[in-house]
Parts: structure tokens; sequence; C-alpha cells
């Protein structure tokens, strides 16, 4: 006899991964910041692989995650396995007062200039100085991508920057909803919450509960101090058209929150080779919408830049073809057939009163 199956058992959200691991440590001084430090598993004895084949036996190569506002480095956790199975060690950290890490009230703390610093400080530390160095950044995340690619430039081999936007500096104008006072975030916590997370996905997708409190889950007072602290006059588009790291651009095709022209608007104004990408079906939260376009778009661009005959490049498209294979299965189904894409100028931006801010 069949065992029944109740309602409840079908409608039930499946359970969510588990986090990334991390430790708590204190990166500097009365910041206590959680790291996710991972690196490739061993190849078994005589074995031969491609990604083992891909690189000599000291040569280290570091993938660097950043996270954008409100998240935490699980939202990478679709493309934390890919860049594992490529032979990279994976360094992420939560920032300030995001997922595991700790908090502060004093909203200097919260700065570009403070966060900015706790990435050089982990990337100074970490990485290889004569192995490969690839950055990997969502939305304002991308920001600290930019900076190291262009303060450590020599170190730095290629970097991808998922949801970016255009090369403009980083501001909060006057009167925008983030000066309101603190109070009033709190009070309006949960009906903020609710619509930002509405934001980040795309029309009518079918994205998880888990997914959403994924992208996030700040606190109201966090998310004020943190959007307040994205002051960065340096960051225009002079600065941005003296990178040269080969850079790709991923962009969700509807993306609420980041125009497509903003992302056409930075690849035309980098300095050095780079590519831009649309993923269809997708929204700001593209690496958790549609994993396995993303990771096989990550792949395909680090072998790339390895070059097309190398193993490097044979272990990247492997892995791409992999991933894919794997994530096809959730992948959500297309879009009702009447919505439009931010291309033909239907979508609005979160009314944040300036476009100069990333999430």
């Amino acid at each position: 006899m069949a065992a029944r199956v109740s309602p409840a058992d079908v409608t039930a959200e499946p359970s969510p991964p588990p986090p990334l691991p991390r430790t708590r440590r204190e990166l500097r001084s009365g910041r206590l910041l959680a790291l996710c430090h991972l690196k490739p598993p061993a190849p078994a004895p005589g074995a031969s692989t491609s990604a083992s084949r891909s690189s000599s036996p000291c040569t280290r190569r570091i993938a660097f995650l950043f996270h954008g506002v409100g998240g935490s480095v699980d939202v990478f956790r679709h493309q934390v396995p890919l860049l594992l199975r490529l032979g990279f060690e994976v360094v992420a950290q939560d920032l300030l007062g995001h997922g595991a890490s700790g908090t502060s009230s004093n909203p200097d703390d919260f700065s570009f200039t403070a966060l900015r610093r706790d990435a050089v400080r982990l990337f100074d530390e970490l990485a290889a100085p004569d192995g490969d160095n690839i950055l990997l950044g969502h939305s304002y995340g991308t920001s600290f991508v930019t900076y190291l690619c262009h303060e450590r430039s020599r170190m730095v081999t290629l970097a991808i920057q998922l949801a970016g936007g255009g090369p403009n500096a980083l501001g909060n104008e006057p009167g925008s909803v983030f000066s309101c006072c603190t109070c009033f975030f709190v009070c309006a916590g949960p009906a903020l919450r609710w619509l930002v997370r509405r934001r980040l996905f795309r029309p009518h997708g079918p994205a998880s509960g888990s997914d959403r409190r994924l992208a996030f889950g700040v606190g109201a007072r966090e998310f004020k101090m943190t959007m307040n602290g994205q002051c960065w006059a340096l960051g225009d588009e002079i600065y941005h058209a003296e990178l040269r790291t080969p850079t790709l651009l991923l962009h969700g095709e509807f993306d609420r929150l980041i125009p497509l022209e903003d992302q056409q608007w930075m690849q035309q104004t980098l300095g050095g080779p780079s590519q831009l990408v649309t993923v269809p079906n997708a929204g700001h939260m593209l690496m958790l919408e549609q994993p396995a376009a993303v990771n096989a778009h990550i792949a395909e661009f680090i072998a790339s830049v390895a070059g097309a005959g190398s193993a490097t490049a044979a272990a990247s498209v492997s892995a791409a073809a992999d991933a894919t294979a794997e994530l096809s299965q959730s992948r959500p189904p297309p879009p009702p057939k009447s919505m439009k894409s931010r291309r033909n100028g239907s979508v609005k931006s979160l009314p944040c009163g300036s476009q100069l801010l990333r999430y």
C-alpha cells in the first residue's frame, strides 16, 4: 500500500543547505568579523585530474568573494563548490553587521573607507604573491573588487562583477530615505525587509524563503549605516578607466536595481579587456536565481583568461559542464511572456533617492 502524503509534505519548502563554515576573528582592532576560508580537497594519491594539472603544486590559486548590502558569504553558496573544484582556495568575509560578523553602534565603522580597509587587510594577509588571485563581487561588493583591482593590480589575475552597476562615484544625496532617523528604520523594519527582498529577485520568480533571507537578512540599523556609509568620491569614471584587469560583468535580465545601461557604461569605461553577459530569467540576485548559468559563465571566463589550450582552461570548461548538469534541475521556469525587461525601460529602481548607491 502506498504511503499517504499530506498536503504539508508536498508544499513544504526543502531544508536549506547548511551555511558555509566561518571562524570569527578580530581582523582589525575592535572589528570582530566572520571569515570563511576553504581549501580545495587534495587529490587522491596517484590521481591525475585536469584540475590538479592546471597549476604547479607550489602555485596557490585564491578566490576572494565580496557580498553586497544585506547579504553574507552564503549568497555565494552555489559558486564556492565550483571554485573549489577548479583548485581555488575560497576566502570571504561577512561585512561588519552582516551574517555572523559582529556589529557596531558607530556609523563611521560602516563607512566605505572602514569596510574597504577590512577587504584590503584580508587580501594583503592571504593573497598569493606569486599565484593566481581572482576577485568576485556582488553589487556593493564590486566596489571593493574595483578598489583592489586598482590598488593591487599586479596581484589580481581577473575580476568578476555580478550586478555591479556603472562606473560612478558612490554617494548618498541629501533628502534620501537613508537620511531618515534610525527610529524610522527600526519601526519600518519588517515592511522594509519585505520590500527590499521583493525587489532583489525577478518579478514572479520562484525564489525560496531561504534564498530571500540570504539575500537580505541585515538589521535595520546596520542597513541604514551601511547605505549611508557609501561615500567614495574617488571611485569615478576616471578611476575605473585606469583599470587593466580582465573583467567579467554579469547582469540579470530582470534586475530591478541596476539598469543594463549602467553595465554597458561600465564595460565601455574599463581600461582592460572585459565581457558583459546578460543572464536570462534572473534579477539582482542572479547567482541564487540562475546558479547554473552564472557558474558556467564564471568557469568559461576563467578558461578564456587562462588560455584556451591550457590545462586550467580544460579544468574550467569541465567544471562548467558539471555545474550546469548539477544545477539544471533547480532552474526556475521562464517568466510570463508579458514581463518586460529593463532594456525596454519598464522596470524602476528601488526609490532610494540616489542612483549612486549599491546594494
